[in-house]
C-alpha cells in the first residue's frame, strides 16, 4: 500500500474546449463587431475567405464528453446536444434545490435534516462561485487559444503548462443549428 507521500507530485490537469463555427464570410460591412465572448477570426484558405466564430467555451468534463459523443455519433449540430444536456442538468439541480427549500420551510423538521439542508445550500453557493470562477478562467484560456489559432488555423489539441498545472485545449469546429447565429449560440 502506498501513501500519498510516495506518489509523484503530478500537475493538476484540466481541459478547456473551445468551440468554433465556420461559415462563409458575409460582405465585409456586415461582419458583426465583437459582442460578449463572440469574436470573428478571419482565415484565408484556397476557397476564399471564411469567418470562424468563437461560439462557446466548455470546461465541464461532462459537457465536453457530450460534445464529443454527439460529434462521434454524426450529429450535424452537436452543440445543440450540449445545450440540451446543460438544460436537463440545470432543471434537475433546480428541482432538487426546490425540494430542499420546501423541506426547510416546513414547520416541523428534524434538526439533523435541517442542518443537512442548510449545509447543502451553503455547499451549492460555494459550487456556484467555483463554477463562475472556472467559466471566467476558461474564457481567459480561450482568448489565448484563439490567438494560437490565428497563428495556426489547423491547431486542434494542445497543452498549456505552468507550475503545478496543465490545461489541455481542444478546438472543435461545428455547424450551428439552423436559425442559430454565432451571437445567439
Amino acid at each position: 500500500m502506498t501513501s500519498s507521500d510516495d506518489l509523484p507530485n503530478l500537475p493538476k490537469m484540466g481541459t478547456v474546449a473551445v468551440v468554433l463555427a465556420t461559415e462563409p464570410e458575409p460582405a465585409a460591412d456586415s461582419v458583426p463587431a465583437e459582442k460578449g465572448r463572440f469574436r470573428a477570426l478571419k482565415a484565408v484558405n484556397e476557397a476564399g475567405v471564411t469567418t470562424v466564430h468563437w461560439v462557446e467555451t466548455f470546461s465541464d468534463e461532462r459537457e465536453i464528453s457530450a460534445l464529443e459523443a454527439a460529434i462521434e455519433a454524426g450529429n450535424p449540430f452537436p452543440l445543440q446536444t450540449v445545450y440540451e444536456f446543460r438544460a436537463r442538468t440545470e432543471r434537475e439541480d433546480e428541482e432538487f434545490g426546490d425540494y430542499v427549500e420546501d423541506l426547510l420551510c416546513q414547520k416541523i423538521v428534524r434538526p439533523e435534516v435541517q442542518s443537512h439542508g442548510v449545509a447543502w445550500l451553503r455547499s451549492k453557493m460555494k459550487i456556484e462561485t467555483f463554477r463562475r470562477q472556472e467559466r471566467e478562467a476558461a474564457e481567459v484560456i480561450a482568448h489565448f487559444a484563439l490567438s494560437k489559432i490565428k497563428e495556426d488555423p489547423e491547431l486542434e489539441d494542445f497543452i498549456l503548462a505552468g507550475p503545478g498545472v496543465q490545461v489541455r485545449i481542444r478546438i472543435f469546429k461545428v455547424k450551428l443549428a439552423p436559425g442559430t447565429s454565432a451571437a445567439a449560440a
